[in-house]
Order: C-alpha cells, then structure tokens, then sequence
C-alpha cells in the first residue's frame, strides 16, 4: 500500500485548527473567571485582545471617537455583567464581545450609550485606559 504524503498546506491549516481551539478555550476560561469574580487580570486580558477591534467597530458604526469610546466602555462592561449566561458551546468570546458591541452600536438597546449603573471594581490600573483603547498598555 502506498504511503499517502501529508499536504504541508494541510498540517499548516491543522496547526491554525488547533490554535484557534486553544485561543478559544483561554478565552473562555477568561470569561469564567470574571463570572467568578476575577474582574482585573481576566478583564484586562479581553480587553487587550478586544478593546482596539471594538473601538474600531464604534467608529465605523458611530463615526464619533467619544461615542466608540464609551461603546469599549460599556461593551466592557456590559461583558462582566453578562459574563455568568457566556456558553463557550453556543459561541466563541469573539462573538459573545462583538454581539454585545453592535447591539449597543445599533440601537437594538434602548439605554444606548447611557451610563452604566455600576462599573466593576477592578484595580487600579484600570483607571487610566478602560474607555480609551489608544492609551491601553500592550
């Protein structure tokens, strides 16, 4: 029987399979730990990977850089509330973030853009950067 050559396209689109699953898989755990309470260093980690992307989404959205600020707030926010009913089986954190971001951006809520009630108590080294994903340490 011949022996069937492995495609080096196919390994690479593997490795991209696997790593996908494991960044999914951290990112989940992420949103576990804020339900749990962790609201610094989980909170910070998604807010790294996600804040720019989100801000970009706002200005695309809102046209309006004070506007897509206060959406990265509020997504942010509105993550650590809703972080306990996150289903890793039903969506990934990317989609569970950005669901959050549009539904505020598009006006499907209608507090949009409000203050929040309350913010998450969270170190202080969220002071400086939480509405302002320019100003994030990386």
């Amino acid at each position: 029987m011949a022996r069937r050559r492995t495609d080096p396209d196919d390994r690479v689109a593997h490795d991209r399979m696997t790593e996908n699953g494991e960044v999914a898989a951290r990112e989940a755990a992420l949103v576990a730990r804020i339900a749990e309470g962790d609201n610094d260093e989980a909170l910070r980690a998604l807010y790294r990977r996600y804040g720019r992307p989100v801000y970009g989404l706002g200005m695309r959205m809102l046209n309006d850089r004070g506007l897509a600020e206060e959406l990265v707030q509020d997504t942010f926010v509105r993550l650590w509330r809703s972080s306990p009913r996150f289903d890793p089986g039903q969506s990934s954190v990317r989609t569970f973030v950005f669901t959050l971001a549009r539904r505020r951006g598009h006006g499907q809520d209608p507090q949009l853009l409000r203050p929040a009630r309350a913010a998450p108590r969270v170190g202080g080294a969220w002071s400086g950067w939480l509405s302002a994903p320019e100003s994030m340490p990386i």
